[in-house]
């Protein structure tokens, strides 16, 4: 992927199809308390035979 296809945010380069300038602003201005749960996975790959 060349450079021109990525957007720049704070010094990072980044995919434009996963983000815009209006969710990262929005990211980092977020807010944890620590009460939040996160849970992270890896996003679904391969086929579900049934």
């Amino acid at each position: 992927m060349s450079s021109s296809k990525l957007i720049e945010y704070r010094g990072l380069l980044l995919p434009p199809q996963a983000h815009n300038a209006e969710s990262l602003e929005f990211a980092q201005k977020f807010s944890v308390e620590d009460s939040d749960v996160f849970i992270v996975t890896y996003p679904k790959s391969g086929k579900l035979h049934s």
